[in-house]
């Protein structure tokens, strides 16, 4: 994967970071006794597959839809993520896509709003314009999760505000 350009990197890692890759005999595994553990993009495709674990545990549906053994495994599963958000980083420290990250693992775990906004200045210091860092502000802002369908919309216009800013100064 390209090393400096966070929207292309996400992708792929999206791909290969999917939920089966944090369970035990996976191909993650065998990649790792492969390059080592140093590896930037490994360190990336390990941090996504805790989140997506964490996820495909929980399911799609609202809290009231979901049973206690997938609260359980919810919970339990992204206590992993910030280690491994925070050495994907460190291995490739102009890469956004492990603060991407980092932002769906919170959505579980919770934190202030403060350390939220110190997570989205680290993503858009590297790449303000990253869809995918975009998408997954919105989810953590919408009432589902840790905001409102005010906080959303709020954050959808400030987006919107901050893009066309840019593109006045490209100008």
């Amino acid at each position: 994967m390209e090393r400096h350009d966070g929207a292309r990197r996400s992708s792929p890692a999206s791909a290969l970071g999917s939920y089966r890759a944090a369970l035990p005999g996976s191909r993650l595994e065998a990649w790792e006794t492969a390059v080592g553990p140093d590896g930037a993009d490994l360190a990336l495709v390990r941090a996504k597959a805790v989140v997506n674990l964490a996820r495909h545990q929980r399911g799609g549906g609202w809290a009231k839809d979901t049973g206690h053994e997938q609260f359980a495994g919810f919970h339990a599963t992204p206590a992993r993520a910030p280690q491994e958000n925070a050495r994907a980083a460190e291995l490739n420290p102009d890469d956004p896509s492990p603060h991407v990250n980092e932002i769906f693992a919170v959505l579980v775990l919770g934190c202030s709003d403060e350390a939220v906004q110190q997570i989205w200045k680290e993503i858009i210091t590297r790449d303000p314009h990253h869809y995918g860092a975009h998408h997954a502000a919105l989810q953590y802002w919408c009432a589902k999760w840790r905001g409102s369908e005010e906080r959303a919309r709020a954050a959808a216009y400030c987006q919107r505000r901050h893009r066309a800013a840019h593109r006045a100064r490209q100008r």
